[in-house]
């Protein structure tokens, strides 16, 4: 075959198995905090929100009723959007007995 060097092919193969891995060790590196993606609705704001890491390797919350990531600063806060949120989901278990773990 003309024009085939099977060591240049050898190095192509490397180079692409390191770029794999090091994309690999980046999305780790980046989720290293082990924020849950999950998606939620606060009645504080009657939203839809999910929840994941960003670049900054943060946690972001993004509405999805609006289509936009809640900024650090917003009114009410990342914070409070959350606790409530939990809040909610604390009182609808205590309602339905679902948070009792059968073994």
């Amino acid at each position: 075959m003309v024009g085939y060097d099977p060591w240049k092919y050898q190095y192509w193969v490397k180079e692409m198995e390191d770029e794999e891995t090091a994309e690999e060790n980046r999305i780790l590196a980046t989720n290293r905090d082990h924020f849950k993606n999950i998606e939620f609705t606060s009645s504080l704001t009657g939203h839809r929100y999910k929840s994941s890491t960003n670049e900054k390797r943060n946690l972001s919350i993004f509405d999805v009723t609006i289509g936009e990531e809640v900024p650090n600063n917003a009114n009410p806060s990342k914070r409070e959007i959350v606790r409530v949120a939990l809040s909610d989901l604390t009182k609808k278990g205590r309602r339905r007995n679902s948070l009792s773990i059968n073994p």
